[in-house]
């Protein structure tokens, strides 16, 4: 039997660094897609707004004055047992834009339906205001 347990030893081993090494490769929830690109296109006080926003609608008690940390504001937290939460909302060229926060997927979806605007896809094409007019059906012929 000893013999036997010995066998399993490095089988064991290597399970555990196969697993500390997909953990360690995670990606950032701030780094998927959509919330990846809305980041990317939202100024800060947006960002901080929508931060605000989730943390209140999962519970927590935001607090409404940020601080800087590092030179990424940070906006803080606590719950209704007193346990604290960090975001902190990097500047725009930073990948990935927005760290810390509740270990909870539901925030990060939040964040990213409160800086999509409120419809179903942010797309839009390229184009800039001024291109088309949105109420011109036809192509802008006339």
């Amino acid at each position: 039997m000893p013999r036997s347990a010995s066998a399993l030893a490095p089988a064991a081993a290597a399970a555990v660094t196969l697993a500390l090494a997909a953990a360690a490769c995670a990606t950032a929830p701030a780094m998927r897609s959509p919330l990846r690109e809305r980041l990317a296109t939202s100024d800060t006080p947006a960002v901080e707004d929508a931060t605000r926003a989730c943390l209140t609608d999962l519970g927590w008690i935001a607090d409404p004055i940020g601080s800087v940390s590092g030179g990424s504001n940070v906006v803080s937290a606590h719950d209704k047992d007193r346990n604290q939460t960090q975001v902190f909302v990097h500047q725009a060229d930073q990948k990935p834009r927005v760290t810390g926060g509740p270990d909870d997927e539901k925030f990060w979806k939040c964040l990213a339906q409160k800086l999509g605007g409120g419809g179903g896809s942010d797309d839009s094409g390229g184009k800039k205001d001024g291109d088309k007019d949105p109420g011109d059906k036809d192509g802008g012929a006339s």
